[in-house]
């Protein structure tokens, strides 16, 4: 019987590994999904400026 305790453990810290990993990979992929998209909108402002430059 401690056997299986110890083993039940075991798994668990495993399967609380992975969902840890699986948790950064998912936030990692959505902070660049993010920055993309305000790397753009900062492109898309910095060409609205220059614009504002010409017209004056």
């Amino acid at each position: 019987t401690g056997h299986s305790i110890k083993d039940l453990i075991l798994i668990t810290l495993l399967f609380g590994a992975l969902i840890g990993c699986w948790y950064a990979y998912q936030q990692k992929k959505s902070s660049q999904k993010h920055l993309r998209r305000m790397m753009k909108d900062m492109e898309g402002l910095h060409k609205a400026e220059l614009a504002l430059e010409d017209l004056q």
